[in-house]
């Protein structure tokens, strides 16, 4: 929340809204199945922060752009609306990035665009589903982050550069779907029948 406007969130959310105002760990790493909200709650508090730090620059990142467009992007313009602050003019969508009024720019790119990842330069990159990326993408983008990386990902791979992150520089969070109160019922339910058919895939 800030004395702009009023939204709805997890406890997830308020756990990454204290790791990025509150603390000076580096790196904020989401583990979280399948519907736990946690892209959802990082579109929020991407918006929050942009909102209350003026002239902030965030990336937000996937291994593919095509993927990107779909997913995050998607979610991030769903969830302004929502909140009815979107703008079409704010929305440069040839250059995937939104401007707010008060300089804050978010803009979104795939890992795949090489000239574009290493040109970046911006205080904060959330790096979407994280585990897609190889370490050479999160090399460069932690090189060109100012102030905090943040990372999402489905901890179903066993290895990845993500396990290796400084535990002394890191606040973990891990959530799953009991952690979204707002899942309907029949996602819980789909979720929840996976104990019986796929017991591996629920855990």
């Amino acid at each position: 929340k800030n004395n702009l406007m009023q939204i709805e969130v997890t406890e997830t959310f308020e756990k990454n809204y204290q790791f990025l105002f509150n603390s000076n760990k580096r790196f904020g790493i989401n583990q979280g199945g399948s519907r736990s909200g946690k892209t959802w709650g990082l579109c929020q508090l991407m918006i929050v922060y942009a909102l209350t730090k003026p002239g902030t620059e965030i990336a937000i990142v996937r291994k593919a752009m095509a993927t990107t467009r779909t997913t995050v992007m998607k979610d991030f313009f769903k969830v302004l609306k929502d909140l009815n602050i979107y703008e079409q003019k704010q929305h440069n969508k040839t250059e995937s990035k939104y401007t707010f009024k008060n300089g804050s720019v978010v803009i979104f790119m795939g890992a795949d665009d090489e000239q574009k990842l290493r040109g970046l330069s911006s205080q904060i990159v959330w790096a979407n589903e994280a585990n897609e990326l190889w370490y050479d993408d999160f090399f460069q983008l932690n090189l060109r982050c100012t102030h905090k990386f943040i990372v999402d990902f489905n901890p179903s791979d066993a290895s990845s550069w993500i396990y290796d992150l400084p535990e002394d520089n890191s606040r973990l969070i891990k959530s799953t779907y009991k952690d979204n109160p707002f899942l309907g019922d029949i996602q819980i339910k789909e979720i929840e029948r996976l104990i019986e058919t796929d017991e591996s895939l629920y855990t």
